[in-house]
């Protein structure tokens, strides 16, 4: 390959070969900075950008905490636990502890699943009044969480909230 190359530049004239080394000199450089350093100082800067966010999420619920009462947090204030419900309340239990907490307008979806799996989704809901629910009631649903994910919504003091409730054995 390289003989070849080199017989080729021999027969060629001092213009041909001057435009071919301006071609190379300036293709090869252009070929690494659009081939390899744009694509990592774009991936640099879509990290940076995820770990701003991060980081806003983390002040969001740090403030969020720091509004709490410190009563919340001591152990004087822990009430003893409601009892336990025997099974799975049921949906329209759920609903109508929704409903009692006035967040059943703010639920996007409310479903049932095949495996008996409880399926709820908020939209911009007060995050304050999602955890109050949740303390609430959580422990009589006779459910467990086998997923929980919260979101930062749009407004301030909301979030987005999806919640998958397991019957317990």
């Amino acid at each position: 390959m390289i003989g070849v190359l080199a017989r080729y530049l021999a027969h060629s004239t001092p213009a041909a070969r001057r435009l071919l080394a301006l071609l190379a000199g300036v293709f090869v450089p252009l070929l690494l900075i659009f081939a390899v350093a744009l694509p990592l100082v774009d991936a640099r800067t879509r990290t940076a950008r995820a770990l701003a966010e991060a980081e806003a999420v983390h002040r969001w619920v740090h403030d969020q905490a720091a509004a709490l009462p410190p009563a919340a947090f001591s152990a004087e204030a822990a009430a003893p636990p409601p009892e336990a419900a025997s099974g799975p309340i049921g949906i329209s239990a759920l609903e109508a502890s929704l409903v009692a907490a006035g967040l059943r307008d703010r639920v996007a979806r409310l479903a049932n699943q095949q495996d008996g799996t409880v399926e709820i989704d908020f939209d911009a809901v007060p995050f304050r009044a999602v955890t109050d629910w949740l303390e609430a009631n959580a422990a009589t649903w006779g459910y467990g969480f086998a997923r929980l994910d919260i979101e930062r919504a749009d407004q301030p003091g909301h979030v987005t909230a999806r919640l998958d409730l397991a019957p317990l054995p």
